[in-house]
């Protein structure tokens, strides 16, 4: 009996520590900064991850209301180009404070990608990309989605306009003859429909992330066209594994074409607003916790 209640002891107040301590995660909104002892939320620098085109890392508010949709207490993202004309991606990170094991686990987070009020007529922003990074500091591989789908029809018909680069965006955006900047044209991304994410609505992501990022594995509800599926296109990990997840990192990236913030009222620069993120835990840990009480249960 004396064995049995130090075994018990010490699967109670360790085992499920520790397991709180990572996972799972569950920010309803961004009223206030949510950083604590599971897991922190940091702007990532002008040279760090995926950064490009930004003199300094990005400002995060919380507690914004995005006057778009009518969204209280999200997250707001406010990033300046170095060079205006240049596409400029920036981005936050969530990091676990202790080393999780992402296989099998799902994201689900709310985004609105601002866009229309580019002085030059084109989507201020023009993809959202998700990694995972692990503790050496390597990607796993993630996900992007294009925004924008006003041009979109049903079935991922591209309207009409060839497909064009915006400044050196290695993935474009679809536009009307008249609305051109000057490019290379590119066929258009392999995976999924031609853009998933809408500008200027709050839409949910929510991303499987079963062994690494696949085609098919993510589905977005709230834009124009209801449900879709994706991602549009893939980022090719380094090496990292999600065994060994460190963070998650998100970046959107947006074209400024001008000194004028976007959208219209938010600070100078680019802007966008995020308002929820959850990150579920993962069940087979959860399975091992309840085979292990049994185990103690039947040595009693």
């Amino acid at each position: 009996m004396k064995t049995f209640n130090i075994i018990l002891t010490v699967a109670l107040l360790v085992l499920p520590a520790g397991i709180a301590g990572a996972l799972p995660i569950n920010v309803p909104d961004f009223s206030v900064d949510p950083s604590g002892s599971a897991f922190e939320i940091f702007p990532i620098g002008a040279t760090q991850g995926l950064s490009s085109n930004i003199a300094a890392a990005p400002t995060l508010t919380f507690g914004v209301t995005d006057q778009e949709t009518s969204t209280s207490n999200t997250m707001q993202m406010n990033w300046t180009p170095v060079n205006e004309e240049e596409s400029a991606q920036a981005g936050w990170a969530l990091r676990f404070l202790q080393d999780p094991d992402l296989t099998n686990q799902q994201i689900s987070l709310s985004i609105n990608p601002p866009g229309q009020n580019n002085p030059r007529g084109l989507a201020a922003i023009t993809h959202l990309e998700i990694i995972i990074r692990d503790i050496n500091g390597n990607s796993a591989g993630g996900w992007g989605f294009n925004t924008d789908q006003s041009g979109v029809r049903a079935g991922g018909a591209p309207p009409v306009g060839p497909f064009v680069t915006l400044g050196n965006d290695p993935f474009g955006t679809w536009r009307a003859p008249n609305c051109l900047p000057a490019g290379p044209a590119l066929p258009p991304p392999p995976l999924g429909p031609l853009a998933s994410l809408a500008n200027d609505m709050m839409q949910v992501v929510t991303i499987n992330i079963f062994n690494g990022p696949v085609a098919g594995s993510a589905t977005i509800q709230g834009g124009p066209l209801g449900q879709l599926t994706g991602p549009n296109y893939l980022l090719a990990g380094n090496g990292g594994l999600i065994t060994q997840a460190q963070q998650l990192e998100f970046y959107e990236n947006g074209v400024l074409a001008g000194s004028i913030q976007v959208p219209a009222y938010g600070a100078a620069g680019l802007n966008n607003y995020w308002d929820h993120i959850t990150v579920t835990p993962e069940p087979a840990t959860l399975g091992l916790l309840g085979i292990g009480t049994l185990a103690l249960i039947r040595r009693r």
